[in-house]
C-alpha cells in the first residue's frame, strides 16, 4: 500500500505543506507526500492548502493577492516558509511520489508546462483533485502522468450511475475517498472500472491501517505517518519488533486474567 504524507507531516513545530514537513513525511517512512497548488498573484505555483492565509501565517490576505516573493517571505505559526512549486521537486528527490492537489483550475496551464519538461518527474507524479475538468485537462496533455479523482460523499443509490459516468469519462488511476466512508461493497463496485482505490482524511493510526489493509486499498493519504507493523519489520526494526512482541503479550496475559 502506498503511503503518502497529508500536506507532509502535520505538527505543532512543522507548519503544513512547507519542505520541512515533507522531509519529515520521507524520514518517517512515507512513500510519498501530498500537497496543494494555488497561484500566486504573478502567476508563480505555490504550495499552499487554504486561499486564505489566515489559518497558517495569521495574514489577512488572499494567496492571489501577494506575489511569489511576498509569498515566501512569509513567517509561518509553525516555522518553515511557503514554498514554490519548483522548491518542492528540487528538494525532495525520487523515489518519492509527488501527489500534488490542484485547488484551482488556474494552477493547470502552469502544471502541464512544469510536467512537460521532465519524464522523470511525470513517472513519480500523481495529480489529484476533486476538480475532475482540471484533472482532465492533464490527462490529455500528460498521459503518462497518473491522475486521481478525490470524492468526498458516496452518491446515493438513485445517483451512483453519476459516479460510473465521472470515472468512466475521466478515467483516473486512482479513485480516494474518505476512509469512513468506504465498505467492502463500495470498494468492491470500484474496483470494477480497473482503479486504485484509495482513503483519505486520515490520522495514520493503526487502527486506520488496519481497516485499510482489510479493504484492500491501495493508497492512504495521512495526516501524520504512522505505519504499520508489518512495513517497520520489512525495513528490519529490531526494536518495533521487539515492542510488538511485548504488546502481544501482554494481550494475551490480559485474556488469560
Amino acid at each position: 500500500m502506498l503511503i503518502l504524507g497529508h500536506r507532509g507531516c502535520q505538527s505543532r513545530s512543522r507548519t503544513e505543506d512547507t519542505l520541512e514537513s515533507f522531509k519529515a513525511a520521507i524520514q518517517q517512512g512515507a512513500d510519498g507526500i501530498e500537497f496543494d497548488l494555488r497561484l500566486s498573484k504573478d502567476g508563480e505555483v505555490m504550495v499552499v492548502h487554504d486561499h486564505s492565509l489566515h489559518r497558517v501565517a495569521g495574514n489577512a490576505h488572499k494567496v492571489g493577492d501577494l506575489t511569489s516573493n511576498e509569498l515566501t517571505s512569509l513567517e509561518l505559526r509553525y516555522g518553515g516558509k511557503i514554498p514554490t512549486l519548483n522548491d518542492v521537486t528540487a528538494e525532495i528527490h525520487a523515489p518519492a511520489v509527488l501527489d500534488m492537489e490542484i485547488k484551482q483550475k488556474e494552477v493547470v496551464p502552469s502544471l502541464i508546462r512544469k510536467l512537460s519538461t521532465s519524464s522523470s518527474l511525470r513517472e513519480r507524479t500523481i495529480v489529484s483533485s476533486f476538480l475532475a475538468p482540471a484533472l482532465r485537462e492533464v490527462a490529455v496533455a500528460c498521459p503518462d502522468v497518473r491522475i486521481a479523482i478525490l470524492i468526498r460523499r458516496w452518491p446515493l443509490p438513485l445517483r451512483t450511475a453519476t459516479l460510473q459516468h465521472k470515472i468512466e469519462k475521466l478515467k483516473p488511476w486512482g479513485v480516494a475517498f474518505p476512509l469512513m466512508v468506504l465498505n467492502p461493497k463500495r470498494v468492491e463496485y470500484l474496483r470494477r472500472f480497473g482503479v486504485m482505490v484509495g482513503g483519505w482524511d486520515l490520522r495514520g493510526t493503526y487502527g486506520e491501517h488496519q481497516k485499510a489493509n482489510e479493504l484492500g486499498l491501495d493508497f492512504m493519504i495521512v495526516r501524520k505517518v504512522c505505519l504499520p507493523p508489518e512495513k517497520h519489520l520489512r525495513a528490519g526494526s529490531a526494536q518495533v519488533k521487539k515492542i510488538l512482541d511485548y504488546a502481544r503479550k501482554k494481550k494475551q496475559d490480559s485474556r488469560i486474567d
